[in-house]
This record gives structure tokens, C-alpha cells and sequence, in this order.
């Protein structure tokens, strides 16, 4: 759903004749979106259930979720095929990060990188978390040596 709060604002005095402010605009949106697509908040609850399935059915993988106070805190799931793809490519990783923006949560992708003979890049891992600290590194990290992700002898680039 893809609607301004001025296309908003001019479509319902057009329609009813009523001058709406940005803001109720703006909230007119968020209401619709979180009917559209559901509460944020419980979804993101259902991430360590996503994860415990993604690993049940993909046994190869490895997954982790952790929770602060009952909310979701940091969720990291590694490519099935790392193991295999690892081998076969560079002897090279990189580790990038991105951000997520969203009211509920405003946290970082961190993604480790192979690149294949081809020079393309693969993604063997991925982890959402609150930021791009040494603590989240250091967990995302771990979680790539509990999966199988050798980093021995192999050089890794970080954007930090």
C-alpha cells in the first residue's frame, strides 16, 4: 500500500469535504498499514518459530534467536548450503550491515558475504539486530562458528 499524506489529505476533502491534518494523516496510514499486514509487534514474535521450522526442515542450517524482556532482541539464520558454498568459492568473506527502519524496530542487517568464480557475491548468513557494535560482530560471529562457517586462514572484510 503506497499512499502520501498529502495524496491522503486531498483525496478525503475531495471525497467528504473535510481538511485533515498531516499528522492524522500520517496515523490514518500506519492504521491501514497495520490492518493490511497485521501488528508488527506480535509478528515479530513469531520469528524464533520461523527459525525452529527453517532449521527443522533445512538441517544443514543454523539458526538463532534471542529475546530481551519478552521482545524480540536478534535472529540470525545461515544459508543451508554455506557449508558446500564456502568451498567452492573465493578465499574471501566480507561483512556488511544495513539498516532497518520501521517505528517497532530500528535495528541493522548484518550479512556475511562469500564471492563465487564468477566474482558474484553469495550470502551465506544473515542476522537482524539492534546495531552494528562489537557485541552484535562478536554474536554474529559466534553464530557463524556454531553453523559450520569456517573462518580459518580465510580473511574477512568489515565495513566497521
Amino acid at each position: 500500500m503506497r499512499i502520501s499524506g498529502a495524496s491522503l489529505q486531498y483525496q478525503v476533502k475531495v471525497d467528504a469535504g473535510i481538511d485533515l491534518n498531516k499528522r492524522t494523516a500520517y496515523q490514518v496510514i500506519d492504521d491501514l498499514v497495520q490492518l493490511e499486514y497485521g501488528n508488527f509487534e506480535a509478528e515479530y514474535k513469531k520469528v524464533a518459530s520461523l527459525l525452529e521450522e527453517f532449521a527443522t526442515k533445512n538441517p544443514t542450517s543454523f539458526t538463532a534467536f534471542e529475546a530481551r524482556d519478552g521482545k524480540f532482541h536478534r535472529a540470525f539464520l545461515m544459508n543451508p548450503h554455506s557449508g558446500r558454498i564456502q568451498t567452492n568459492c573465493q578465499q574471501i568473506l566480507g561483512t556488511n550491515g544495513a539498516h532497518t527502519k520501521h517505528k517497532l524496530h530500528e535495528g541493522k542487517v548484518l550479512i556475511l558475504i562469500a564471492r563465487d568464480g564468477d566474482n558474484k557475491n553469495v550470502v551465506l548468513a544473515v542476522a537482524l539486530c539492534p546495531s552494528e557494535d562489537c557485541d552484535n560482530y562478536n554474536w554474529f560471529i559466534e553464530c557463524r562458528k556454531n553453523g559450520g562457517i569456517v573462518f580459518d586462514n580465510v580473511p574477512l572484510f568489515c565495513d566497521r
